[in-house]
């Protein structure tokens, strides 16, 4: 009686046969079997339980439990690269090798009996290659809160792909169908582990994993600040970003030469700076992999520029006083120099190394504070102070109020302008003397009688150095001899004395003088009448021819060309009228030109003289004119002659 079904075991021309022993019942043959209604006795049971316990990217590895009954071995029919392929073994587990990474594999397990031909029925499993590892898993890009990743896909099949990594103490898994993944929501410059496997189509066959490291970029810093500058360093501050630990790096150029320097802190002492030289600044966070690093903030500050040096004045008048001083080293500056004027501080900006400060009071100290400006203009270097006074403004009308036969008082009045004293300076005996006095008056005293002196008066500021423009006035003192008169009321105040002194020649020769006075031609202008001047010149050349030869006939008014010149012209062209009863007046004033500038001085007098020519034309019938004093008239007066 029949207990169960058979079949026979067809094994194609193809197959791959394991032998697993030596004797022949592990030989099955390649010929066609049937399935019979009634299986022979000793059939084999089913395998069952086939578990796969290990797989690789080529290979995978079952195992089953043998079935109950008599001695039997095994049968493992699978797909490979679209090839039926089959194995036999005499062991319960068998190893299948040679396949295609991250692929799926369906394999029949059946238990062959002795004959080699009567099979059991089948049992079937399913099983996925492992997927290659990813190579060379790569960063791409990093933000602040994100990593790129990119791979290459593995050889094999088709699969997904697994992302591990910690985040903020908590493991997570990103799973993705793409050689590429970006990684979100992460703390700022922090190390993060990656951990990248590829994933069979069963979602649980996984590659060896490839790990790679990479660091978050740091958040910029915040707030970069310049907290002290001097000549030669730049001292920077900031706050530090948020997120994992970081160092910093300050990039700059120094003499066209770029320089990097690293800290910890969130300060740093930028050092051998060129003074007044403008530095850009580039600050950023660096991570702890010293490769990743943060967006750069930039600031630009200016080194102090150095003092200016040997500030000094170089001219000063009453209203101003010019500086000069030496640049400092370094970049380049412009300068400025505050002072106070009239109680209010006033600052003044030049680019040259010298200023005139003007619109400043007379005799007044000022202190100039004077510092250089860096290109920010903001940026100053220490000051540099220099005081001077303004020169005072000159004494105004000096006068002598007194003289003495051995003293001259001098007053005057006192310029505009701050607090001044006064120096007077003269030469007596032929050394200078000088005087002081904080009085706008002074009495010189111990000086030769008869005697000129030359006073020069100034003012000197409050730094007894600084003098004014100086007035000059000029005094005699008084003769021994000088005898004092009385002077009327319409008199010349300066006409009060007389020198009565007698100076005796040393030959004891005398010498006689004839003074004529024309006392009616004023000092502008010309006389009345043409008979008054024509009448004077006859009674001087009446003397004149009377005279020597060798006596000398001097003519004199203020100048000596105008109304001199007049008289002088009248005679010479009468004199022409006697000898050649002819006149050329405009030659004979030219002549006289010649020898003296201006003769006959203006077109009034010009005038005059050709009226007098023609009143002596007319009156040449009556030439024996003489001529007489008229006290109405007062022509002039003889003065009686005198011994000098």
């Amino acid at each position: 009686m029949c207990t169960g079904r058979g079949r026979r075991l067809h094994m194609p021309r193809t197959a791959l046969l394991i032998m697993m022993g030596n004797n022949n019942r592990d030989k099955i043959p390649n010929r066609p079997g049937r399935r019979d209604k009634c299986l022979k006795p000793g059939q084999p049971g089913p395998v069952t339980s086939p578990t796969v316990t290990n797989v690789t990217t080529t290979s995978i590895f079952l195992c089953w439990v043998a079935p109950l009954g008599g001695n039997v071995f095994y049968g493992v029919n699978f797909s490979n690269s679209g090839q039926a392929q089959q194995l036999v073994t005499n062991r319960t587990c068998i190893n299948v090798t040679n396949l295609i990474s991250a692929t799926s594999y369906s394999f029949t397990v059946f238990a062959v009996a002795g004959d080699n031909t009567t099979v059991s029925d089948s049992a079937t499993i399913t099983a996925f290659t492992k997927p290659g590892p990813v190579p060379s898993p790569t960063v791409t890009s990093v933000t602040t809160t994100s990593i790129f990743l990119c791979w290459v896909a593995p050889l094999g099949g088709n699969v997904s792909y697994g992302v591990n990594f910690s985040n903020s103490g908590q493991a997570q898994q990103l799973v993705t169908n793409r050689t590429c993944i970006n990684v979100t929501n992460l703390n700022s410059a922090t190390s993060y582990s990656f951990t990248v496997f590829a994933v069979a189509g069963d979602n649980t066959t996984v590659s060896d994993s490839a790990t790679i490291t990479a660091f978050t970029k740091p958040g910029p810093v915040i707030s970069p600040t310049v907290t002290n500058v001097t000549t030669t360093s730049i001292f920077l501050c900031w706050v530090a970003p948020l997120g994992g630990n970081v160092s910093y790096g300050v990039n700059f150029s120094n003499s066209g030469h770029t320089q990097q320097l690293l800290t910890n802190q969130t300060c740093i002492n930028v050092t051998n700076l060129i003074s007044a030289t403008s530095y850009s600044f580039t600050i950023f966070a660096v991570a702890g992999d010293n490769t990743t690093i943060s967006d750069s903030s930039t600031i630009t500050a200016f080194t102090k520029p150095g003092p200016v040096t040997s500030p000094t004045v170089t001219n000063v008048t009453t209203t101003s006083i010019f500086l000069c001083w030496v640049a400092p080293l370094g970049g380049n500056v412009s300068y400025g120099v505050n002072f106070s004027n009239s109680g209010q501080t006033q600052q003044l900006v030049t680019n040259h190394t010298c200023i005139n400060v003007t619109n400043l009071n007379s005799a007044t100290s000022y202190s100039f504070t004077v510092f250089a400006v860096a290109g920010d203009n903001t940026t100053i270097s220490d000051s540099v102070t220099i005081t001077a006074f303004t020169s005072p403004g000159p004494v105004i009308s000096p006068t002598v109020t007194s003289v003495t036969t051995s003293s001259i008082f001098l007053c005057w009045v006192s310029p505009l302008g701050g607090n001044v004293s006064y120096g007077v300076n003269f030469s007596i005996s032929g050394q200078t003397e000088q005087l002081l006095t904080n009085q706008t008056c002074l009495n010189v005293t111990n000086l030769n009688s008869s005697t000129s002196y030359s006073f020069t008066v100034f003012a000197v500021a409050g730094d007894n150095t600084t003098i004014s423009d100086s007035a000059t006035i000029t005094a005699f003192t008084n003769d021994e001899s000088r005898v004092k008169l009385s002077v009327g009321h319409e008199g010349d105040p300066n006409d009060d004395y007389i020198n009565a002194s007698y100076l005796p020649l040393a030959n004891g020769n005398k010498r006689r003088i004839k003074h004529f006075h024309f006392t009616a031609w004023p000092d502008h202008g010309v006389p009345e009448n043409t008979d008054l001047l024509i009448r004077f010149r006859n009674l001087v050349r009446e003397h004149i021819d009377q005279s020597q030869r060798n006596s000398p006939t001097v003519v004199h008014c203020s100048a000596g060309v105008g109304r001199t010149g007049t008289l002088i012209a009248l005679d010479h062209v009468i004199h022409q009228i006697d000898r050649t009863n002819s006149v050329n007046v405009y030659k004979i004033v030219c002549d006289l030109r010649m020898h003296r500038p201006l003769m006959v001085q203006s077109e009034n007098q010009y005038i005059f003289l050709n009226d007098c020519i023609m009143n002596v034309i007319r009156s040449k019938q009556n030439s024996n004119q003489f001529y007489k004093n008229n006290a109405a008239e007062a022509i002039y007066e003889n003065i009686t002659p005198a011994r000098v």
